[in-house]
């Protein structure tokens, strides 16, 4: 179960909890400037509560920059030295050797303002990751999950059946949108319907009422004029 947990990314910020923590870190030390994947590594280590090796998490930090066909569509980390598409990214160099930082696009899709938002998790008196990540676009399918149930990326799988996915379920969330507008302005339709009925029967109910007064007051008047 828990190497389930660690194999399938979350479908809410389409991440492993191993690159959420990656992520977290980047983050908190703000990671612009360029170093080495070894160095990183070891402030993840230090400040996630990351309990699976340092080779396993650097391996992760190169996954997460590589740009070849068949790795990331959109990598939220910089690549430099970490592989080719060949060897499906195994054969990059050792993380001593390896550089990399935060891609500019990262914060867009993780905006720094939803940071206090979220639900951090705590380890032992140590704030670390937060639950998920609430990401721009659905991340889950731009780079996909699919090598932990098939071993490995399909190159085929490009950028634009990953918009097409985005674009139905962009459709898909547009249509539930038009017709809850729609069931909306019928409600406010009938509602103005009642209110202009409503009032027209207020209206007819005091020119009745005015007719009447005005029927009750003539004999009035005449009583009062042959009293004098």
């Amino acid at each position: 179960m828990a190497d389930l947990q660690r194999s399938i990314p979350s479908m809410v910020d389409g991440l492993k909890p191993g690159q959420r923590k990656i992520l977290f870190c980047s983050f908190k030390q703000n990671f612009t400037k360029e170093a080495k994947v070894a160095q990183f590594s070891g402030y993840v280590l230090g400040h996630s509560a990351y309990h699976h090796g340092e080779q396993n998490l650097a391996g992760t930090i190169i996954g997460m920059a590589q740009v070849f066909v068949g790795s990331n569509n959109i990598n939220l980390l910089q690549p430099n030295g970490h592989g080719n598409r060949h060897q499906g990214g195994k054969d990059h160099v050792s993380a001593w050797y390896v550089y990399t930082c935060l891609s500019p696009i990262t914060r867009f899709l993780f905006p720094k303002d939803d940071d206090c938002l979220l639900d951090y998790l705590n380890e032992d008196g140590q704030s670390i990751e937060p639950i998920w990540y609430m990401p721009t676009i659905p991340m889950v399918l731009v780079n996909s999950s699919e090598e932990a149930f098939e071993g490995g990326f399909d190159p085929k799988e490009t950028m634009t059946v990953k918009i097409c996915d985005i674009r139905i379920l962009l459709f898909a969330v547009a249509a539930a949108f038009i017709y809850i507008q729609m069931r909306l302005f019928r409600t406010q339709s009938g509602y103005a319907d009642r209110l202009t009925a409503a009032m027209e029967s207020e209206s007819h109910c005091t020119s009745e009422m005015r007719l009447l007064i005005d029927q009750m007051s003539t004999p009035q008047e005449r009583i009062v004029s042959l009293g004098d």
